[in-house]
């Protein structure tokens, strides 16, 4: 009778690299950060490289923008959902609207806010 051969361990099988990057591994000029990249981003990088200055460009990933927001993008979704459903009656219907349309201008005004306090960092960091 033959004998069965051995199944692999877990410590002897072969684990797959984790995903870095390559920054880890050798130096990097600049890294952008995102998946996928913003284009407007590396054209920044590229200009900034091209005229001998520093990339003016967040140091946080665009992903953060889009995580920032998300509440708030899925209670209008609700709303306006809920404000297209048939039994629901025009002054129900119309309150709903109006909350959207708030929390609508809520968000804007919270981006505008926090783009200009980016300028205005900004505006600081290039003059020191």
């Amino acid at each position: 009778m033959s004998a069965k051969p051995a199944l692999p361990s877990p410590s002897n099988q072969l684990k797959p690299p984790l995903a870095s990057s390559v920054a880890g591994y050798v130096y990097v000029d600049f890294e952008l950060r995102g998946c996928p990249i913003n284009k407007y981003q590396l054209l920044e990088v590229l200009n900034a490289f091209l005229n001998g200055r520093k990339p003016n460009v967040p140091s946080y990933s665009v992903c953060v923008e889009c995580k920032r927001r998300q509440t708030v993008c899925v209670l209008q979704i609700l709303l306006l959902v809920f404000c297209l459903l048939p039994p629901v009656s025009p002054p129900l219907s119309q309150s709903a609207a109006a909350l959207g349309l708030l929390l609508l201008v809520w968000s804007f005004t919270l981006d505008v806010i926090w783009l200009a306090r980016r300028a205005r960092h900004n505006a600081e960091e290039a003059k020191s």
